[in-house]
């Protein structure tokens, strides 16, 4: 879809530069920091005996025997405001590191995965319609031992989100925009991924702190999203190598046996 940036014109590079900070520094600009207050929603002073947290310099060490789940209060919740936080994670194991709050997903892939995928900074939104506010989280930490670093958190006025006007992408990838803006997509921004905009290759640029998207025209166009595999160039290619040195093997083989035996 497109997130309309409301910018009329753009006439050069320089332009368009300046146009796509002065879009950036409209939402940063209304996001106000954040200390919400936690507490243990039973009270207690411990999580689990198979959840550790230690408290660190730079911020918290999770040590899990499994996933463990942990519900946290928040005392000083704020109405009318989507709530933002993100943090750096560490993996001090080789296994996945996966947290959800509020069953909202981030991973990190574990070192042998076929395809990892180096998101080493989680970021999360919560939003409601109560009119307590975001007053409750609920964490679920996987088995591991991994640290969580640069913890922030930030507050957006949702009221600020009416002002903008989104258009959908239709079945055939054909979309029109009425204005010059952002094309955003629910992928999040990661290495492999492209978004072709009438054929050719877009710049991407991180939407909603986190997804993948491309600035847009006004006008309409076709739009074509692929993904390929970071390394599947280098594996194809040494996959054929190998398929190659072992035909010339099969070769060598055949012959010098058809040789022994004529002699």
């Amino acid at each position: 879809m497109i997130l309309d940036s409301g910018q009329e014109t753009a006439e050069s590079d320089n332009n368009l530069n300046t146009a796509d900070n002065s879009r950036t520094d409209h939402f940063t600009t209304h996001m106000r920091d954040y200390t919400p207050e936690l507490k243990l929603s039973d009270g207690s002073s411990s999580a689990s005996d198979d959840l550790h947290i230690r408290q660190t310099e730079g911020g918290w060490e999770i040590t899990a025997k499994k996933s463990c789940t942990l519900t946290l209060n928040i005392e000083n919740p704020a109405p009318g405001n989507i709530v933002l936080c993100q943090f750096q994670v560490k993996n001090l194991t080789t296994q996945a590191v996966v947290i959800d709050i509020n069953n909202i997903r981030n991973k990190l892939s574990g070192m042998f995965a076929p395809y990892p995928n180096g998101n080493d900074c989680f970021h999360y939104q919560f939003a409601t319609d109560s009119e307590t506010g975001v007053n409750r989280l609920e964490i679920t930490f996987s088995k591991g031992h991994y640290r969580l670093t640069d913890l922030q958190w930030y507050l957006y006025d949702q009221e600020l989100l009416q002002e903008k006007t989104f258009t959908p992408l239709s079945p055939g990838g054909t979309i029109t925009a009425d204005n010059y803006g952002y094309l955003a997509t629910s992928i999040p921004l990661q290495n492999g991924l492209e978004i072709l905009i009438d054929g050719e290759s877009a710049d991407l640029v991180t939407i909603n702190r986190a997804f993948a998207g491309s600035y847009i025209e006004k006008g309409t166009h076709q739009v074509e999203i692929r993904f390929t595999p970071p390394g599947k160039a280098a594996g194809c290619i040494i996959s054929l190598a190998a398929l190659a040195a072992y035909a010339v093997y099969l070769v060598y083989s055949q012959t010098r046996r058809k040789g022994r035996t004529r002699t």
